[in-house]
């Protein structure tokens, strides 16, 4: 109960319980992930995906160049461009000829473009890890293991293309880093991509927290590797408060050991403080863990709540919108069915279902 009540009053706090987001939105449920998706972002970051479909590559090679200036202008703040990139990241899978098309335009230009190759970067980028998957490499078969090679290779092709046009770059370098911590061998072209964006822009919460992944258990580090980095980058804290939440790394390394051994309360109390008090789509990631948890719970205002979270920071992430939407769904079946007991029932309410 104390657990409930400290999930459901942070909610309340914050003023994101309720699904305001979408008022005088077509109903949810007869909408796709994507078209919600879009629905919550800008209009000119919207307008992204349809303008390239139609090959209006001026549109955005100026909306991510102007991005690009406002982000030197205040290197804190990643935030919009990192969502912008997601963004595209998230829905553009089969824009990949699209992207060999900018590119062409480009050479007959005599011109090349940053920004292309940056995004096909990314398709391909996800696309590797498309086929990989979440687990282990010991769990995962070699042939996707030599398919994700393949595409990651395009990728740092692209990676490269893009920082030789411009050697300020930070995130086709952030790309790098989640493609190279796959390969022990080649270390040091980690360490070159972490060194040269962090010359770049020596207060990159994005990069500090790529590579403090790189140094967890999974990927051949320790805790007390994290530890003593998480303390050198806090120092910086001052200048950028972000990088002092990067302990929060640590609730969810915890979490995840609790849950593994079945401490389930522990396990939950701890990814709510990852959530609260990390940064980024990190934090987003602890609202969509905390949402699947809760609905295996059979608490479902609580994971609806979360995935609300969730969306609210990273509305471009459409998996985390096509879960709520099922969780939604399967409420309503249990509603209809008069399988669903009285005081949830009303609780509901307060969430608009």
């Amino acid at each position: 109960m104390k657990l409930f009540v400290h999930f459901l009053l942070f909610f309340s706090i914050s003023g994101i319980v309720s699904q305001e987001s979408y008022a005088n939105e077509t109903l949810i449920e007869t909408r796709s992930a994507f078209e919600i998706s879009k629905s919550l972002l800008s209009p000119e970051l919207a307008k992204v995906i349809p303008m390239l479909k139609k090959r209006e590559f001026d549109y955005v090679e100026k909306y991510y160049v102007d991005l690009i200036q406002a982000y030197e202008n205040d290197p804190i703040n990643e935030a919009e461009l990192r969502l912008a990139i997601d963004y595209f990241s998230q829905s553009g899978q089969e824009l990949h000829s699209a992207l060999d098309d900018y590119l062409l335009l480009y050479e007959f230009r005599e011109e090349d473009s940053y920004v292309a190759h940056l995004l096909r970067g990314i398709i391909l980028f996800h696309k590797g890890w498309n086929v990989r998957g979440a687990k282990y490499r010991s769990q995962t078969k070699e042939e996707k293991l030599e398919e994700m090679k393949e595409h990651f290779e395009l990728a740092l092709a692209d990676f490269d293309k893009a920082i030789l046009l411009y050697p300020k770059d930070v995130f086709a370098r952030f790309f790098k880093i989640g493609i190279l911590k796959n390969y022990k061998k080649r270390k040091h072209e980690l360490d070159k991509a972490y060194s040269d964006a962090l010359e770049a822009n020596p207060l990159s919460y994005l990069i500090r927290a790529a590579y403090l992944d790189t140094l967890s258990p999974r990927w051949g580090g320790s805790f007390e590797k994290m530890k003593e980095y998480v303390i050198s980058s806090g120092e910086l804290g001052i200048k950028n408060p972000k990088l002092a939440t990067l302990v929060t790394r640590f609730y969810d390394h915890n979490a995840e050991y609790y849950w593994v051994n079945k401490e389930y309360e522990k396990s939950v109390e701890l990814r709510i403080d990852a959530a609260i008090y990390s940064e980024g789509f990190f934090k987003a990631a602890q609202y969509h863990t905390l949402g699947a948890i809760f609905f295996e719970q059979g608490k479902y205002p609580e994971s609806i709540a979360a995935y609300n979270m969730a969306i609210e920071i990273r509305p471009t992430r459409l998996r985390t919108i096509a879960r709520k939407l099922d969780v939604e769904d399967y409420v309503r079946k249990l509603k209809k069915n008069g399988r669903y007991i009285k005081d949830i029932s009303s609780l509901l309410e307060d969430f608009n279902i």
